[in-house]
């Protein structure tokens, strides 16, 4: 326009919400009317054309940082997602809002996996604005924990009482050793090993515990082992004689009753001195055939012990067998000649010889008297 010349019933116009470029319009109501500076019409001078213009929106520093959630769980087998977000920086202007958010990432196996938002929409009264912002991205963490485990050495082990067990080790993975229960006495636990010498006899279920040291705490793990412990079958020989002579016989026993899976077994160091019948019974019968010493031993055996170590007892009894008492009267008749008498053993009285053991004769020998005086009736 020419100096002081200015157009009346002109209006244009350009219409946008997003950043970007608008080509507008120019509208006139009529006839576009210029006029100069004494008010006077003067669009005759000029070779008037409409041209549409531009509008550009541009970003106004507009940014804003997303985070995605992080979660943890504790293994379970089954795939697990968080959809959650929050605005970590920045904000948005006044009427927007996020309407929607894509999400990417997911986790059944145990490890770590990023959680991601991939996609935003923002709204404004209806209309999307999202391109209106500068948009940044962070992931969060998805995170799936081990479950407690837990594994025992040397978990079944069979021992004689007063003999020590291997050392059982126990290993923990993801977990801490919190409990051991169910051991014998004698035997302890003591940071990652259990171990001693068990005292008492019996099956022993033994129960050792861990808690999982993950966090969140993912629960409890337990293990199992058994100790049995044996012993021998104790006893102790009853009616060992103190002093018995050649010729006679004796009872022995035990102070136990044997069960159905034990036997017993006596001997003789010197069957000779002394022997045994019905060794295999708890009441043999010993038998003193000559002057000298036996050692008797009992044995005791446990065929439901599988330990060699404890499945059998043994008792020895001691015998010295002295000599039997015998008093020798002789029965003959003698004329007074001055004469010694001598008699065999055929004179031997009759009280004499049953006195003597079973089986046992004189064979030999002579008798001889000084009384070799006449009487004096």
């Amino acid at each position: 326009l020419a100096s002081g010349d200015s157009e009346t019933n002109v209006t244009a116009e350009a219409a946008g919400t997003l950043v970007g470029v608008y080509t507008g319009t120019i509208t006139a109501s009529g006839d576009v009317v210029i006029k100069n500076a004494s008010d006077e019409e003067v669009q005759s001078n000029y070779n008037i054309t409409t041209e549409p213009g531009t509008l550009t929106i541009t970003l106004a520093g507009q940014s804003i940082t997303i985070l995605a959630g992080s979660n943890t769980w504790c293994y379970d087998g089954a795939t697990h997602e968080h959809h959650e977000y929050t605005l970590e920086s920045g904000s948005l202007l006044s009427g927007d809002a996020i309407t929607s958010v894509t999400y990417s990432g997911s986790i059944s196996e145990v490890g770590s996996v990023a959680n991601e938002v991939t996609s935003v929409t923002i709204m404004h009264e209806g209309t999307e604005v999202t391109s209106n912002y500068d948009i940044t991205y962070q992931p969060g963490t998805l995170t799936v924990n081990p479950l407690p485990e837990v594994t025992v050495s040397n978990d079944v082990q069979t021992v004689c009482m007063n003999s020590a067990i291997a050392d059982m080790v126990i290993t923990a993975t993801n977990a801490t050793i919190t409990e051991v229960t169910g051991l014998p006495a004698g035997v302890s636990w003591s940071g990652t090993t259990i171990s001693g010498t068990p005292t008492v006899t019996g099956t022993f279920n033994v129960t050792v515990t861990v808690t999982s040291d993950q966090t969140p705490v993912c629960g409890t793990e337990t293990a199992t082992a058994t100790i049995t412990v044996y012993s021998a079958p104790e006893f102790a020989i009853t009616g060992c004689p103190a002093a018995p002579v050649y010729g006679s016989s004796s009872q022995l026993g035990i102070d136990i009753t044997l069960s159905g899976t034990q036997s017993i077994l006596w001997e003789s160091s010197d069957a000779s001195t002394v022997s045994i019948t019905d060794a295999s019974t708890a009441t043999p019968t010993l038998t003193f055939n000559k002057v000298g010493t036996a050692t008797i031993t009992a044995t005791v055996t446990d065929s439901s012990v599988p330990l060699t170590g404890c499945n059998s007892y043994q008792e020895t009894c001691v015998i010295t067998v002295n000599p039997k008492s015998l008093t020798i009267r002789i029965n003959t008749n003698k004329v007074y000649d001055s004469y010694t008498l001598v008699s065999d053993y055929s004179t031997v009285d009759a009280s004499t010889i049953s006195q003597l053991v079973s089986g046992d004769v004189f064979t030999a020998g002579a008798f001889t008297t000084d009384r070799d005086r006449k009487s004096v009736v």
